[in-house]
């Protein structure tokens, strides 16, 4: 984050679209963190095929 500060601080931006940038980042890292959260489970994988059946002939 201060590394983009530190850059449009440098560049010729207006006020406006740096607080515009910064909202858009943190929406960014939210989602991000959000996603990182999530535990991964049986229902978020799709079957493709059963790879083999075991001894009881499943």
């Amino acid at each position: 984050r201060w590394i983009l500060e530190r850059k449009l601080a440098d560049a010729d931006v207006s006020i406006e679209e740096q607080n515009n940038l910064l909202r858009s980042l943190e929406k960014k890292e939210t989602e991000y963190m959000r996603l990182q959260r999530h535990k991964m489970g049986a229902d978020d994988f799709e079957p493709l095929t059963i790879i083999g059946r075991g001894a009881f002939g499943e």
